[in-house]
């Protein structure tokens, strides 16, 4: 996006109020565009995940029309937010003259994301009786300290050898 912005600056300098318009869209939007994919894609997910548990906890698949009403105004409103936030991103990065690694709308997109990964493992949850994060959190924990039980063995033999070496000499 900072590529995008600094080459549409002198764009903005030289140009007509609609011009200006028209390139700001393209520079919020082309952002949003990857960043409202991941949050439709959670979104998407976490409704297969809840129609899912639903079939499973009462025996039978149900589709409503306000269920599907509440996905489209969810998506929707995530849109705007990410839109919104977008194009106070342009506005910052204009006036300060400065690229910036995140911004506000990926920090906003992130923490739907999340939002939305955290209510798809409620849901796993409640489908098979476990717990995704903490099964996730175990497993790494298990492997890190497999590594670092396994690398201080390596350091003691190493230790062990040199000091034989050592004194033979």
């Amino acid at each position: 996006m900072k590529g995008v912005i600094f080459a549409l600056q002198q764009f903005y300098h030289d140009s007509k109020p609609a011009d200006v318009f028209v390139g700001l869209c393209i520079a919020v939007f082309v952002n949003i565009q990857a960043l409202f994919y991941g949050v439709v894609l959670s979104v998407l997910l976490n409704v297969i995940s809840g129609i899912w548990k639903y079939a499973i906890i009462n025996k039978h698949l149900v589709i409503t029309a306000r269920g599907l009403k509440r996905t489209i105004e969810k998506i929707g409103g995530y849109g705007i937010a990410l839109a919104t936030f977008g194009i106070l991103d342009v506005l910052i990065i204009q006036i300060t003259n400065q690229g910036f690694i995140f911004t506000i709308s990926m920090i906003v997109a992130g923490m739907i994301i999340l939002y939305e990964g955290k209510s798809i493992t409620d849901n796993l949850k409640e489908i098979t009786g476990m717990n995704l994060f903490s099964l996730l959190y175990d497993s790494a924990r298990n492997t890190f300290k497999n590594r670092i039980e396994a690398d201080q063995k390596i350091k003691k033999k190493h230790k062990i050898k040199r000091t034989i070496t050592i004194e033979e000499e």
